[in-house]
């Protein structure tokens, strides 16, 4: 009785001297980047999009944007998340100011849309079980200073 008594509390001293194990992001679990964003002190609100697949919105730098969930199969296994701003801008932009922006910046990527207004997006990938809280709000934090870039960048 006394040795098993013992191993047990041996056992429990070794776990309770464990790190804890972060929070995982997860692209087939959108409330979990619902859930980070929220405790970091973003709006956030869980959506669905016109196709059926979830997406978060929030917003950073001042301007609303969503993030679309990417890479489902069969409704199932999504793998990837992409951060989406977009701003209207009287007359557009041109390639050339995206272009300069691009080759300036390594993160996310802008790009034209039909009406030559400028778009920023910044994809993760969260294949293979996703990303730990502490990361993911990494790149949530880069994505805001990208986006402040960006405005910056286009006159917005």
């Amino acid at each position: 009785m006394k040795t098993r008594s013992f191993v047990a509390s041996a056992l429990a001293a070794a776990v309770a001297g464990l790190p804890a194990v972060a929070a995982q992001i997860a692209a087939d679990n959108p409330q979990s980047i619902v859930d980070a964003l929220t405790v970091a002190g973003y709006r956030a609100e869980l959506k669905t999009d016109d196709l059926g697949d979830p997406l978060v919105l929030s917003s950073a730098a001042g301007a609303g944007f969503p993030i679309a969930v990417h890479g489902r199969t069969n409704g199932a296994a999504c793998t990837s998340v992409a951060f989406q701003t977009g701003h209207d801008l009287e007359g557009g932009t041109t390639p050339a100011a995206v272009n300069r922006r691009n080759a300036e910046n390594r993160y996310a990527k802008a790009h034209l849309d039909d009406e030559n207004d400028p778009c920023l997006e910044m994809d993760i990938n969260l294949e293979a079980g996703g990303m730990a809280d502490a990361l993911f709000m990494a790149n949530v934090r880069l994505w805001e200073e990208s986006t402040g870039a960006f405005q910056t960048h286009i006159g917005w």
